[in-house]
């Protein structure tokens, strides 16, 4: 179990330095897995963020300067768990500090954004995933003369979403929550509390930069429990999340048969757990994966 330390706690420090170290250690391998993201869209820092209940954070960077920089200066900072909080609360899918409604009224913000620019974070997008007692980030910048890469993000997020079921497929044994040298503790109590721009221009055809990130298991958060779902039963969830009949479904799926559409359901409620279809549906459409579908056809 996971020991809480307080900003004034006497080895809070060496946890901040265990931690950086770790990043330190990992940004090389976090960055070669981001490797497409920095060739063909020019993103330049990916970062990852997990915050936890109870106070915990997991962070990673490939831009090992800013990682140490925001954990000395910035994570405990009152205006940051304000900002998770309220992300939290309402829900929020897509953030970008420069724009976002959801920025507290904060004077050390102006600074922060500042210092993010002078480390490089330009034009910064962050995709949330939201779970019962958490809350996952994945944070996108790039320089400060690719402003386009703006609309890129929101409209393609079918590769952004690709992008991060292939980052927690191939980076497991990092964001893993095996050792308390990965955790950072943010805060004493709960972190959350209830209550016309040029257009970025690709490398290559879209489809490419697609098959670029191999899948090969959809992960699906169900509940806090981590569900994978092969290529065709998430092709056969998208259909059915848009309300197509079976029939349909098994023509749209290059004409198997319709009992085929049934064992796809049946192992998705049997790995999920959800044996009523509304609530699968409704639970589907909620969740990251729903990303992928375009209309009833999964990209």
């Amino acid at each position: 179990m996971l020991v809480l330390l307080y900003p004034t706690h006497p080895d809070l420090l060496e946890y901040d330095e265990k931690v950086i170290r770790y990043n330190q250690a990992k940004a090389e391998s976090i960055a070669r897995i981001c490797n497409v993201l920095f060739e063909k869209l020019k993103v330049t820092t990916f970062e990852y963020c997990h915050f936890f209940d109870n106070g915990t954070c997991l962070y990673v960077s490939t831009n090992p300067e800013w990682h140490e920089h925001y954990i000395r200066d910035y994570i405990r900072q009152p205006f940051i768990k304000g900002h998770l909080q309220q992300i939290f609360n309402e829900k929020t899918r897509f953030h970008r500090w420069d724009v976002s409604p959801h920025l507290p009224k904060e004077e050390n913000l102006a600074q922060f954004i500042s210092d993010r620019r002078r480390f490089g974070l330009w034009h910064d997008f962050t995709l949330y995933e939201h779970h019962d007692h958490s809350l996952e980030a994945w944070s996108f910048s790039t320089s400060e003369s690719n402003y386009a890469l703006v609309n890129f993000y929101h409209n393609n997020l079918d590769i952004i979403t690709r992008f991060i079921m292939y980052f927690r497929q191939e980076a497991t044994e990092v964001i893993t929550i095996s050792s308390s040298d990965k955790m950072i503790n943010v805060a004493k109590e709960s972190l959350f509390l209830r209550s016309d721009q040029a257009e970025i221009k690709i490398n290559g055809a879209k489809e490419s930069i697609i098959e670029l990130f191999p899948i090969k298991k959809y992960s699906w958060d169900i509940f806090g429990r981590q569900v994978s779902l092969t290529r065709r039963e998430l092709e056969c969830m998208c259909h059915l999340s848009c309300g197509l009949g079976k029939k349909e479904v098994a023509r749209q799926m290059g004409g198997i048969k319709a009992r085929t559409v049934d064992t796809h359901e049946n192992n998705i409620k049997n790995k999920t757990g959800i044996y009523r279809p509304d609530l699968l549906k409704k639970t589907f459409s909620k969740s990251i994966l729903a990303n992928l579908c375009t209309g009833d056809k999964l990209k």
